[in-house]
């Protein structure tokens, strides 16, 4: 896929283009200690930022059992720096729920990288629609993130929450 595919902003687009030079490698991960490598790099992240964890890897692992799920890490030097946790949804539909990078390699990119490198993926694959998740912790919505998202070529959403109350 080309950058005009994607629509990217000019400032991401040059944080992808530092990040290709770097000679990043993205990569989908299939072993219990390269997932739980992935996982980590984004529990470590969420605790950072102040977010929470919903699964830990042994939950995380069995939602695998029953419905398909992707790991990725993203290399640098051998080393992982980035990851993601995606579900399908559908035949259809990929959705992003977990996804991170380590603070200190922030000036490689790894997150631009890894957007660029999942869209590619899922691309090839046919599926139609690549979810970001949310952009929010409790209906306040993450500007950051949603700058982010937006950014890197995405559009935002409502998602709409069904609830049944029992009393």
């Amino acid at each position: 896929m080309s950058y005009k595919e994607h629509k990217i902003e000019k400032n991401p687009r040059q944080n992808l283009n530092k990040a290709l030079n770097l000679g990043l490698v993205f990569k989908q991960v299939f072993s219990d200690n390269e997932k739980l490598n992935a996982y980590k790099i984004i529990e470590d992240n969420k605790k950072r930022k102040g977010r929470p964890s919903h699964l830990n890897i042994e939950q995380l692992l069995e939602v695998g059992q029953i419905a398909p799920i992707d790991f990725f890490l993203v290399l640098y030097q051998g080393k992982p720096i980035a990851s993601a946790v995606v579900y399908h949804v559908t035949e259809n539909v990929a959705q992003i729920v977990y996804w991170g990078s380590i603070c200190e390699y922030s000036q490689c990119r790894p997150m631009n990288y890894l957007a660029f490198r999942l869209f590619e993926f899922y691309y090839k694959q046919k599926i139609k629609i690549i979810d970001l998740a949310t952009s929010s912790l409790n209906g306040i919505p993450n500007s950051g993130l949603c700058n982010f998202k937006e950014n890197i070529g995405c559009s935002a959403g409502l998602k709409y929450t069904m609830q049944k109350l029992l009393l």
